[in-house]
């Protein structure tokens, strides 16, 4: 009885602690548009030079319907595999996959690179895109 006891005791505190974990997204990023960070007004970005985080998912102007998979962390550093399945408006097309690898730089700045850590860019959190 006191082993069945101990098991639901720590069932109860696991479990909430995995459902968490599960919620949250690949990145401790902050949510929102994040834009090179050359870019200077940010809200004057190209397409080319945006992507979006919802908190779970990483996405381009251009895609839809995404589901991001973090592969592995070293440190500040994040492997993530990202497929969509929509381009922006919601229009059904092939899935398309990508690995890119994040270097955390802080909550609203990050740096990012192809797997194989070539052309390595930064961009930074851009409030006033997000609320366009």
């Amino acid at each position: 009885m006191k082993r069945i006891l101990r098991m639901a005791i720590v069932a109860a505190i696991c479990i909430p602690g995995l459902s968490f974990a599960a919620a949250q997204g690949p990145l401790p990023l902050k949510k929102g548009t994040y834009v090179l960070i050359d870019t200077v007004p940010c809200e004057d970005a190209p397409f080319a030079a945006v992507f979006d985080y919802d908190g779970h998912s990483l996405s381009g102007p251009h895609e839809s319907r995404c589901t991001s998979v973090l592969l592995e962390r070293h440190g500040r550093e994040y492997r993530i595999r990202t497929t969509c399945t929509a381009l922006g408006d919601g229009t059904p097309t092939p899935s398309s996959t990508e690995t890119q690898s994040y270097r955390l730089i802080s909550p609203t700045e990050v740096a990012v690179s192809r797997s194989d850590r070539s052309n390595e860019l930064t961009y930074r959190l851009c409030p006033a895109w997000s609320a366009k």
